[in-house]
C-alpha cells in the first residue's frame, strides 16, 4: 500500500503601511506629554522633575551667520538625551489600543500590516488608517504623507489606502523596497538588496582603510 501525504497551501497577500511622523521628536507638545504621564501613574516629585526637564528651554535659527531671536519651545522632546526617547515612546504607547490589525512600533518608526483575503480585510485596514489620522489630530502628532508608504507581500492584491492630513487626503504611494530597522526588505522578500548593500558598505570601508594604511599586516588589519 502506497501513501501520498497532500499540502494544502493558501497563499495570501500581506499589505504592510509604513509610517512616518512629520518632525516626531519635535512635534511632541508638553502639556499633552505631561497630562499622559499623569494618567500613566507620574505624580508627584518624579512628574515635577519631568517638566523642569522640558520647560525654560529656547531656541534660534542660524543661517549664514544671521540668527534670529530666542524663542521659548512649547512642543520638542531632546533629541540625543536618555529621556527624549523615552519621553516620546510613552506618548505614542497608547497608539496600538486604537487599532485592531497587526502594528510593531520601534521609537518613531510604526508599521502596521493586515493578512489579505477578501476586500473587508482591506478596509478593515483603511479603517485603522483614519483611527490613526483622528489620533494624530488629537494628539498633533502628524504624519508625513509623502513618506507614508504601502508594500504589498505575495500574490497581487490591489488597493488603494488612503490618507489625510491638513492639505487633504493623499492616496499612499506603493513600494517595493523598504529600510526596516537596517534592514532592506523588498515586495519579494529575497535577500539579494540586502546582501549588495552590505557587501557594497563593506566596500567602501575596506577602500577607506586602503586609502589612509598604505602599509598594513595581517594582525593590523584585523584590528581595524
Amino acid at each position: 500500500m502506497h501513501l501520498r501525504k497532500t499540502h494544502n497551501k493558501k497563499s495570501h497577500t500581506i499589505h504592510v503601511l509604513y509610517l512616518d511622523y512629520r518632525k516626531a521628536f519635535d512635534s511632541v507638545p508638553h502639556d499633552r506629554l505631561m497630562y499622559k504621564l499623569s494618567t500613566a501613574g507620574f505624580h508627584g516629585k518624579l512628574l515635577t522633575w519631568l517638566s523642569s526637564f522640558l520647560a525654560d528651554r529656547t531656541m534660534r535659527v542660524g543661517v549664514h551667520g544671521s540668527y534670529s531671536t530666542w524663542f521659548h519651545m512649547l512642543s520638542r522632546v531632546p533629541q540625543g538625551s536618555v529621556l527624549g526617547p523615552i519621553l516620546f515612546l510613552l506618548y505614542v504607547n497608547d497608539l496600538p489600543n486604537w487599532i485592531t490589525c497587526s502594528m510593531r512600533m520601534f521609537a518613531d518608526d510604526t508599521k502596521i500590516w493586515n493578512i489579505i483575503k477578501s476586500d473587508s480585510d482591506c478596509s478593515d485596514l483603511q479603517m485603522d488608517i483614519d483611527v490613526l489620522v483622528q489620533w494624530s489630530n488629537k494628539w498633533l502628532l502628524h504624519f508625513n504623507t509623502e513618506k507614508c508608504k504601502v508594500m504589498r507581500l505575495g500574490h497581487s492584491v490591489h488597493h488603494d489606502y488612503c490618507l489625510t492630513d491638513y492639505s487633504g487626503t493623499h492616496i499612499m504611494s506603493k513600494t517595493s523596497e523598504e529600510r526596516d530597522l537596517g534592514i532592506f526588505i523588498t515586495d519579494t522578500l529575497k535577500p539579494s538588496v540586502q546582501c549588495t548593500k552590505a557587501a557594497a558598505r563593506a566596500h567602501s570601508i575596506f577602500a577607506m582603510v586602503r586609502r589612509n594604511f598604505k602599509r598594513l599586516d595581517c594582525e593590523d588589519f584585523l584590528i581595524i
